[in-house]
């Protein structure tokens, strides 16, 4: 029996083609508020995370627990509310002064790649750090 040509489209969402090439280049991947993302998912914006290497693992109880220190929270990618059509018009927020050459750069490489104008907005002086679940409770 012969097989009829398929009409359905598997179409790969924005974000989640742009988080995986975030993380080829060493990035880690937030949500809007800065909190880790465990897995890439459909959305119209990125946050982006990446490790202080200055930064220790702090002890407490006595040394019985060892807590991780928050990486960076860079700023965000947002898609202009698109999820699969290609946006051409990116915005870029940075989070902290210190971080606007490094999200320049970025910008500049996202736009190559992708082949879209990124704007870079400068969101607050400080840097912002991850966010945890246990920061609500």
């Amino acid at each position: 029996m012969a097989r009829t040509p398929s009409l359905i489209v598997v179409e790969e969402a924005l974000s989640i083609r742009v988080g995986r090439w975030l993380i080829e280049r060493g990035f880690f991947l937030a949500d809007w508020t800065g909190q880790a993302l465990q897995s890439l998912e459909r959305d119209s914006s990125l946050g982006i995370l990446i490790k202080n290497p200055l930064a220790k693992p702090v002890k407490h109880f006595f040394g019985l627990v060892t807590r991780m220190p928050r990486r960076e929270f860079l700023g965000t990618i947002r898609f202009c509310d698109c999820y699969y059509r290609e946006e051409k018009n990116w915005e870029m927020e940075v989070f902290g002064r210190e971080q606007v050459e490094l999200m320049m750069t970025l910008a500049e490489v996202t736009e190559l790649t992708f082949n879209v104008k990124v704007s870079v907005h400068l969101e607050g002086e400080m840097v912002r750090y991850e966010r945890f679940n246990e920061d609500y409770y």
